[in-house]
C-alpha cells in the first residue's frame, strides 16, 4: 500500500508494519482527520501496488494499537475471507481441501443415516471449515518490545521527510 498528501513530493510505501511519525501537531491532526473522513476525492490519497485507489470500505482506523482486539467478528471475518482467496491462488491445496470435506461430509451422512433419529446435515464451505477450525490471531506470545527494526519515516516540524530504519 501507499499513501500521499499534499505534504509530500512522492508516495510513501507502507508495508507490513511501517510508522510514519509526524511531529508537527497540525500537520498530524489534519492527517488523522483526512484518516477519519476519507474518501476517494480527498486530498488523502491511498492506494495499492497497482495505484489502484483503496475505497473507504477497505480501510480500517484503528486508534488505540494496544487495545485493540484482533480477534473481533468483523476482523476475524475479514482474515477468514483472506485466507479464503489465499486458497483460490493455490487450486491444488484448494482441491485437497474439498476432497477430505468431501469425505468426511460421506462418513458423517452415513452416520447420520446410521442414527434412530432422522439426522440431517448441510455441505460445509472452506468459508465455514475456516471457521469451524477456529482461526484466529495469535496474540499472546507478541508484545510490542519483541518487535524491532520497523521502517519508519519522520516528517519534522520543517517538513522534512527523513526515513529511518529503510533498508
Amino acid at each position: 500500500m501507499k499513501i500521499n498528501f499534499p505534504l509530500l513530493d512522492e508516495p510513501l510505501a507502507i508495508e507490513n508494519a511501517t510508522f510514519l511519525v509526524l511531529e508537527d501537531q497540525f500537520t498530524f491532526s489534519t492527517i488523522v482527520k483526512q484518516f477519519y473522513q476519507y474518501t476517494d476525492d480527498g486530498e488523502l490519497k491511498l492506494f495499492d501496488r497497482n495505484l489502484k485507489a483503496l475505497k473507504e470500505a477497505e480501510l480500517l482506523v484503528i486508534t488505540d494499537v494496544l487495545g485493540y482486539n484482533l480477534n473481533s467478528p468483523a476482523m476475524l471475518k475479514l482474515i477468514h475471507a483472506d485466507l479464503e482467496n489465499q486458497l483460490n491462488d493455490k487450486p491444488e491445496v484448494k482441491s485437497m481441501i474439498e476432497k477430505l470435506v468431501a469425505t468426511i461430509t460421506e462418513l458423517l451422512a452415513f452416520e447420520c443415516l446410521e442414527n434412530e433419529l432422522d439426522l440431517e446435515y448441510d455441505e460445509i464451505t472452506i468459508l465455514e471449515l475456516i471457521d469451524a477450525l477456529g482461526v484466529k490471531v495469535e496474540t499472546l506470545s507478541d508484545t510490542p518490545f519483541e518487535i524491532y527494526d520497523f521502517p519508519q519515516y519522520v516528517l519534522d516540524q520543517d517538513y522534512f521527510l527523513n526515513p529511518e530504519n529503510m533498508v
